[in-house]
């Protein structure tokens, strides 16, 4: 599946017929196959609730065992296709915080945008992701960027010191940005404009740059 999904090859019939022989036995999968699992169908923007479901279930009682990765990719699957599932991401949340000084930028960007999509605060896992967040923030891509910057914004919760170094990477690559990290960015400092000087600057540049 993982396969089908980085080659993006979409063979509905045979990926139905892969997940209702995956979920009798997805207690068996480790959490590299959970969450790739999860990963490939959310991809493929296929639409599979009881299979996530199963991943969930199957999930739940081995996060420990998740590498950030695992982590992320789980949470990012289920936000895809909205599939809120309170105590798993309330585990997962509690499983990544003491693990977030090893996560990638990308893994920091894609959970935070997970809660942000399915309106799940969590604002320990949040000021985690933030302080993670500042140590990677010069590798950060546009998409990492904006989606963070989104993601803090749709929820709602402003950490000034994030958002701050995010506008000043973002205006140091701003011409790498496409036109719905522009958005996206635009819109998260529109949201804080009261609370962030830094931020109107960024927001007339990004619509400059547009």
């Amino acid at each position: 599946m993982w396969a089908f999904a980085t080659l993006l090859i979409c063979d509905s019939p045979l990926l139905d017929a892969i997940s209702a022989a995956s979920i009798p036995i997805i207690c068996q999968c480790d959490p590299q196959g959970l969450s790739n699992t999860a990963w490939a169908y959310s991809t493929l923007l296929l639409t599979d609730v009881p299979l996530l479901s199963a991943i969930s279930a199957a999930s739940i009682n081995i996060l420990a065992d998740f590498i950030v990765l695992n982590l992320s990719n789980t949470a990012w699957a289920m936000a895809v296709h909205l599939v809120r599932d309170d105590p798993l991401l309330e585990s997962i949340a509690s499983a990544a915080i003491s693990k977030l000084h090893d996560a990638e930028s990308q893994d920091l960007a894609n959970t935070s945008w997970a809660y942000a999509r399915l309106c799940f605060c969590h604002v320990t896992l949040l000021n985690a992701i933030a302080a993670s967040s500042l140590k990677t923030i010069l590798h950060a891509s546009p998409q990492d960027l904006s989606n963070t910057a989104w993601a803090f914004a749709r929820i709602g919760y402003c950490h000034a010191p994030l958002l701050d170094s995010i506008s000043s990477s973002s205006l140091r690559i701003l011409p790498h940005f496409n036109v719905q990290n522009l958005s996206n960015t635009a819109w998260a400092f529109c949201v804080f404009q009261s609370d962030l000087h830094s931020g109107q600057d960024l927001r007339a540049l990004a619509f400059d740059e547009a």
